[in-house]
């Protein structure tokens, strides 16, 4: 019992506790008798399902004996012989006598492909339909039994009808449809016959949920859906019950059966007030009483209390002149409790001042501890700060005002002096940290820059304390603070001096990788134009007659060499631009299979002389509208790198495919050397180039980063998946419609 004594939700007064005790014993009684109630009304509630699903499934089955009624009379008149032998004038007559013997409205004849033959309506040789579709019915049964239609609206009177078929069959073949066309006053009066609740709303349903018959309001919702989700049931479930709203606005428990042969159903309803009326006087009856019980016993509550509270009271005086440390008189109460809490106050006092000594001479001792310290401070050159918080007063050294420039005690000094000296980049970081470290009580060492009065700047190292009485109230703030100006030079003189170096070395690097370059840029231009100067001097000096294969063969040397030397002059030129911002993008419809067939047939020399497939997968993607030129460019230089590091017989695969968001892909995979994932890093980095390129397959290093930043430029992102000896996927992902390209 513990936790209830120290609940902080127990009321403050004795008044109000014995108040919350009577609350106590009366309320679990009246949630007893509510439980009860509720208790029957659940087997009410429970009674009530069963019966109403009893009821609905007898209601079905009442039903299909109606409609087996008028079944019967159909399939004896099924048997006429006038119907062999076609005499449909006394057929016409035989029909007659069977409607007279039930209540349908009319029998009507059809034939095998649904045209009427004769009606009870019309005369006989009357003007009949010329065809009458019977789609109102389900799809004709197998074997032959009777069906029953769906709710419809007579074609000549415009009043809701109902209709029973039976097939005319002879030697297994149907020859005739025979329909009996009933009211819906024939269901109603079916209703009417079933002696069900007077106060239950009992209706019949074709197969779409349509109301054909009801015992209240049926002028109203005859011929209406049921509501949504009792329809659902009805359509797809054989029984249910369930809790709804019905047409007529009254919160129903209703209670669904279908009939298996006739796919027709019936509901029952019953209202749910009728159910729970019971169990709202029973709960009005037991609050009423619970409430009186609860009056009653709160006034006995409130007497108690205040006889018990008074001699209590009368000591709170007392205890407040001691909580302020004064000596006072204590009076002793008639009552056992509140005498002991006199004497207890008592005792307490006594305490106090045995207590108020020993802190006079702790805090002596501390103002000799405190000298000693000041003496040990003043020798280290620190400065020093007392803040007392119940007066304000602070105190500060000499050495605290000269860490402040200084060199005189500061007049007055406080947290807007501080504010006022403060770098203003340091301002609110100081003061926010010196709020949190106060707000938590916990020591704070930070260091900030403060200026002095002759504008120069100086760092400045401060710890602070809390210091706090023997029941935890803070009482005093006391702080060191020291001068750390050379200390930070020296470490923003080391800083400095890292961040040179990797500067150099940055400097150097990219020194470097441009020599680098230019050796490149040299080689590649040199050697394409030694061998092209080679063959068209052996050409002009008439060495190689014209027409031969060598002859051709040198022309064929000659254009690879201006094609590869035509390739670097671009790249150089296309980086140019992309520097400068001068690149252009000319957006237009891109017929990407057969930009992708002229990429190809660029390479196709060369992958056939190294024995390599070229394979394309391509998603049609019609809605391409980008730069052709470019996406070429891009496309090119991926199959390029393929067939330059792809070994002989090896595969080359070029994939296109939509991605979400208006995006595509396109991706060139290849069974080649593969590249170190240290080298994807920076493979599309300016003149980069992988680690495992040997040195006849070295370009200028600058192809994959022109394709890099024509795929950017225009909205899209390039990558590359590969593992040494595993080939190489390189992508490209594109937007379907560049904003980047104009038209």
């Amino acid at each position: 019992m513990r936790w209830l004594r120290q609940a902080s939700w127990l009321p403050g007064t004795i008044r109000g506790r014995l108040q919350l005790l009577v609350v106590a014993c009366v309320v679990p009684g009246w949630l007893l008798a509510l439980a009860t109630a509720f208790t029957h009304y659940q087997r009410a509630h429970d009674a009530m399902v069963r019966e109403a699903a009893a009821s609905a499934t007898r209601l079905v089955r009442a039903l299909e004996s109606e409609i087996d009624k008028h079944a019967v009379a159909l399939q004896m008149l099924a048997t006429s012989p006038y119907l062999d032998s076609g005499d449909l004038r006394r057929f016409y007559d035989q029909a007659l006598l069977a409607r007279d013997q039930t209540d349908a409205l009319t029998i009507v004849l059809f034939d095998a492909e649904e045209n009427q033959l004769l009606n009870l309506l019309v005369p006989y040789g009357g003007r009949l339909p010329a065809r009458r579709p019977l789609d109102m019915f389900p799809p004709p049964a197998d074997d032959g039994r009777a069906q029953v239609s769906d709710l419809f609206l007579g074609a000549v009177t415009g009043v809701r009808r109902v209709s029973v078929r039976v097939p005319v069959q002879r030697d297994g073949q149907r020859r005739y449809w025979l329909v009996m066309v009933l009211s819906v006053e024939t269901l109603a009066d079916f209703l009417r016959r079933q002696g069900l609740p007077p106060q239950w709303i009992s209706s019949v349903v074709d197969r779409q949920g349509i109301t054909a018959a009801r015992t209240h309001n049926a002028e109203r919702f005859v011929g209406t859906p049921l509501v949504a989700e009792l329809r659902q049931r009805v359509m797809t479930q054989d029984s249910s019950s369930v809790f709804v709203t019905s047409r007529d606005g009254i919160e129903v428990l209703a209670s669904h059966a279908r009939s298996r042969r006739y796919q027709w159903s019936v509901t029952i309803g019953a209202p749910r007030a009728a159910l729970t009326v019971e169990l709202r006087q029973s709960v009005a009856v037991f609050t009423a009483v619970a409430a009186a019980l609860l009056a009653a016993g709160l006034a006995l509550a409130a007497l108690l209390g205040r006889s018990i509270a008074g001699p209590i009271l009368a000591l709170t005086g007392p205890a407040r002149q001691i909580g302020a440390g004064r000596r006072v008189q204590i009076p002793r109460p008639d009552m056992l409790e509140a005498r002991e809490l006199a004497d207890a106050l008592a005792s307490t006092q006594g305490l106090l001042d045995e207590r108020e000594q020993a802190r006079d001479r702790a805090e002596a001792a501390l103002r000799r501890s405190e000298a000693d310290l000041r003496l040990a401070i003043e020798a280290s050159r620190m400065g020093t700060w007392d803040l007392d918080l119940n007066t304000g007063e602070l105190h500060h050294s000499l050495q605290h005002d000269r860490c402040f420039g200084h060199d005189t005690p500061i007049a007055d000094w406080s947290l807007e002096a501080l504010r006022a000296v403060l770098h203003p980049d340091d301002r609110e970081r100081v003061f926010a940290a010196s709020e949190a470290a106060a707000r938590h009580g916990q020591p704070l060492s930070h260091e900030f820059r403060v200026l002095w009065p002759d504008g120069s700047e100086h760092w400045v190292a401060s710890h602070s304390l809390v210091l706090r009485d023997e029941f935890g109230r803070p009482q005093r703030v006391i702080g060191l603070v020291a001068d750390i100006t050379e200390r930070k030079q020296g470490e923003a003189l080391r800083l400095r001096s890292v961040e040179l170096e990797a500067q150099n070395r940055e400097i150097q690097a990219a020194s470097r990788r441009k020599q680098e370059f230019l050796a490149t840029v040299s080689h590649e231009l040199r050697t394409p134009l030694n061998g092209v100067i080679g063959f068209a001097n052996l050409l002009l000096q008439g060495l190689v007659p014209p027409g031969s294969p060598r002859h051709r063969q040198y022309l064929e040397h000659i254009a690879r060499g201006g094609q590869h030397l035509l390739q670097v002059v671009n790249d150089l030129l296309d980086l140019s631009r992309i520097e400068a911002g001068r690149l252009e993008f000319a957006a237009a419809a891109v017929d990407l299979p057969a930009l992708v067939d002229e990429a190809l047939a660029l390479v196709r020399a060369q992958a056939e002389a190294k024995r390599i497939e070229l394979h394309t997968e391509l998603q049609p993607l019609p809605d391409l509208w980008l730069d052709p030129l470019r996406l070429k460019q891009v496309l090119l230089n991926f199959v390029s790198n393929a067939v330059k590091f792809t070994p002989e017989g090896g595969r080359i695969d070029v994939r296109a495919r939509a991605l979400d968001a208006g995006r595509w892909r396109l991706e060139v995979q290849d069974t080649g050397v593969g590249i170190d994932e240290q080298d994807q890093l920076r493979l599309f980095g300016r003149y980069e180039q992988a680690a495992g390129a040997g040195e006849r397959d070295k370009g200028t290093g600058l192809g994959l980063d022109v394709t890099r930043q024509l795929v950017e430029l225009q909205g899209g992102r390039i990558g590359v998946h590969s593992a040494p000896g595993q080939g190489s996927v390189f992508w490209a992902e594109l937007p379907m419609r560049s904003e980047t390209a104009r038209a």
